[in-house]
């Protein structure tokens, strides 16, 4: 498959990860969608229409965005035992480009995920895509590690106070992370449908906003968002440590 041609300002999101699983049993989980959210981070239900084959489309309501919203998946390529391509459509022509790719590693098999974000709207960019990538990068963190922890659990690798310390984590993330987030994002959001509705009050070459009300609410909105990656770096220290 070639690669998908997105702008300028497309945000692309890698990472990788060695399962103590073979490749075969790494390809049964992925060819599985029923199952993905048994293991994919922010993913709370999926529905499948049609047999996994290219051309076939599935559904997902995931938080990624803190609240649920709908992503509908396309299996645009499949390279049995090896890659899968999804490919999901945003308003406005936006894309989302994911390559999964299994990779046999002697006694482990790698899987590397890259997530190509595209969401053809400058300013929606500027207000969005940071966080869009760090919740991207949360989510696939979170997906391998979870992936990890019940592949090592299946293989006896796993002690009972590496899940305990897990569980505690998650409680003190639930606690006292999701909650203001979510308040300070709403209203982020607000802002960029807002805008991204109306292009054509955005008289914009770039990095200059012509109109005085609209450098007022950029500037807004850019302290929120800077609001918002302070939280999220905050989190990423606690996930580090």
């Amino acid at each position: 498959m070639k690669a998908l041609q997105l702008g300028k300002n497309t945000r692309s999101v890698t990472a990788e990860v060695d399962l103590p699983l073979s490749a075969s049993e790494v390809w049964k989980r992925i060819s599985d969608v029923s199952n993905y959210p048994d293991f994919v981070a922010f993913m709370k239900r999926v529905s499948v229409e049609g047999e996994f084959r290219e051309g076939s489309h599935w559904s997902d309501i995931s938080t990624v965005l803190y609240f649920p919203l709908k992503f509908r998946h396309k299996i645009a390529k499949i390279e049995e035992g090896k890659n899968i391509f999804y490919l999901i459509d945003l308003p406005k022509g936006g894309k989302i480009l994911q390559k999964l790719e299994v990779v046999p590693k002697g006694n482990l098999t790698r899987v590397g995920l890259t997530i190509d974000v595209d969401l053809n709207n400058q300013l929606m960019d500027l207000l969005l895509g940071k966080l869009i990538e760090r919740r991207t990068r949360s989510m696939i963190g979170g997906t391998f590690k979870k992936i990890s922890t019940q592949a090592r659990r299946e293989k006896g690798l796993l002690t009972g106070d590496d899940g305990k310390n897990q569980a505690r984590a998650e409680v003190f993330i639930r606690k006292w992370y999701l909650g203001p987030v979510a308040v300070s994002f709403v209203a982020f959001v607000a802002l960029a449908i807002f805008f991204g509705s109306n292009p054509s009050e955005i008289k914009a070459a770039p990095g200059k906003i012509i109109s005085k009300s609209e450098t007022i609410v950029t500037n807004s909105a850019t302290k929120i968002k800077t609001g918002v990656n302070k939280v999220n770096n905050k989190l990423e220290n606690f996930i580090s440590n």
